[in-house]
């Protein structure tokens, strides 16, 4: 079976996932094109690098792991990046391969990839590479 994504490149209407407290934080996970982990929460981001050991090349690093506070316009314009990404199935791929990045959208229960030197992969790293270095609390 394919996943939800390629059977209705539109995508279903916002609905909760019964299994995420409605308390939960974190909202998107994003994985970007060299595996490294962004769990984005309304008002902060956590930054999970891939190591060496982890990597395909056994010599890659993300770099620190680091927590960041995010201001509500700026958790908006991530929003609206990850939203639009997941409304393009153009960007969408059915498996992920090496370089092509991937989004999670929880309280929605939505699952994309997106192709490797994509429109919206570019513009959402971009986004997630130029945070100030103030808003990181650890």
């Amino acid at each position: 079976m394919l996943p939800m994504f390629a059977q209705n490149p539109s995508l279903p209407p916002c609905r909760p996932a019964l299994e995420i407290p409605q308390n939960k934080q974190l909202v998107y996970i994003y994985v970007d094109g060299n595996n490294n982990a962004w769990h984005i929460g309304e008002s902060q981001l956590k930054y999970q690098p891939i190591t060496p050991a982890l990597s395909g090349s056994g010599t890659y690093s993300g770099g620190s792991p680091f927590t960041a506070r995010l201001q509500p316009e700026q958790f908006a314009q991530l929003q609206s990046l990850f939203r639009q990404a997941l409304n393009d199935p153009s960007t969408h791929k059915v498996n992920r391969e090496k370089g092509d990045s991937a989004i999670t959208e929880r309280k929605c229960d939505r699952h994309v990839y997106l192709a490797r030197n994509s429109k919206w992969q570019k513009e959402i790293e971009n986004w997630l590479k130029n945070l100030p270095n103030s808003a990181r609390v650890s």
